[in-house]
């Protein structure tokens, strides 16, 4: 699904659910690598920073930032 989302972002610029769909992704991938796991949340937190602010409003959306945060915040290995 990683591979897939890449590809996906990589052609389609504009459209923002994929955006959200790959974040998603990559926060999934973290808790699945933990030998990547800073990388993929960073990269994660910076594809929401680029959404429209309604996005980032959606309970979805607040989630997503919310777990993304508390994984960020959690020591290596944990």
């Amino acid at each position: 699904a990683l591979d897939y989302h890449r590809k996906v972002f990589a052609k389609q610029r504009e459209d923002r659910m994929q955006h959200f769909e790959f974040a998603q992704t990559l926060f999934a991938a973290a808790l699945a690598t933990p030998d990547q796991r800073a990388a993929l949340l960073t990269q994660a937190s910076t594809i929401l920073d680029g959404l429209p602010p309604v996005m980032n409003r959606w309970k979805s959306g607040q989630m997503l930032r919310r777990l993304i945060a508390e994984e960020q915040k959690r020591p290596s290995g944990g």
